[in-house]
């Protein structure tokens, strides 16, 4: 069961993980049951049932308090809340309590989980790349252990809107900054199409970067589908 349960939801599968995970927390033995009750938050969290994912976290850190999963389930269940009661005024100051409690939990996932949710809540308040420095800070504070959660995702979502309100904005040393920073790099290769690192060669061109731009435009003609016509603009 614990075997299946992984498996599954490690695939994004989590509707077939849940009966695995159910019949565990029947019949499993504590520290698996804790566990259990883990998955089924996070696979509440996948179909978007806020209520289901608050409930298997209020009863892990009821139930079982000395759990090493207790921190962690209360500091989520404190982000739920905040985000169903959708007051954003509120999210400054939750960002500052998440970076406080970061710092009672050095070195641990608990920090891990604190410092990415805050990324998250600066994100979404605006603030796109200090979340980004952070993220990126964790990723390279512990890169053969962990990292940051869920980096690649974070910056395929983030990062392109940064580099594109900092272009729209006429910033264009802070954009190519960011660009080249997060997303000329073979990891985030899938959230950069041809068009964006086009853009990014035009930019670079604007900002007194013939060669920055001859590389990218490059790249981009090379993973065009009109790669013939396009290789105009690379001449």
């Amino acid at each position: 069961d614990l075997f299946w349960s992984r498996v599954y939801l490690d695939a994004g599968r989590s509707v077939e993980a849940v009966p695995f995970i159910e019949r565990i927390l029947a019949d499993g033995l504590r520290v698996n049951r804790e566990r259990a009750r883990w998955w089924l938050q996070e696979a509440a969290l996948v179909h978007r049932d806020l209520s289901g994912a608050r409930r298997w976290l209020k009863e892990l850190r009821d139930v079982t308090p000395g759990s090493t999963l207790a921190p962690l389930a209360a500091l989520r269940l404190q982000v739920l809340e905040a985000v169903e009661e959708g007051d954003a005024a509120a999210w400054p100051a939750l960002a500052l309590e998440l970076r406080e409690q970061a710092t009672r939990w050095p070195g641990t996932v608990v920090e891990d989980e604190a410092l990415s949710m805050t990324g998250q809540l600066w994100a979404e308040l605006g603030l796109l790349e200090d979340a980004l420095r952070l993220w990126r800070w964790q990723e390279e504070r512990r890169p053969v252990q962990r990292g940051a959660i869920a980096y690649e995702e974070m910056v395929c979502r983030f990062a392109p809107r940064a580099f594109d309100e900092l272009r729209g904005r006429g910033e264009v040393t802070r954009a190519l900054g960011v660009y080249q920073a997060y997303l000329d790099d073979p990891r985030m290769h899938a959230c950069v199409g041809a068009d964006t690192r086009s853009e990014a060669a035009r930019v670079a061109l604007v900002a007194g970067l013939p060669d920055l731009a001859a590389r990218w435009v490059g790249q981009a003609v090379a993973e065009s589908v009109d790669g013939l016509e396009a290789s105009g603009h690379l001449v």
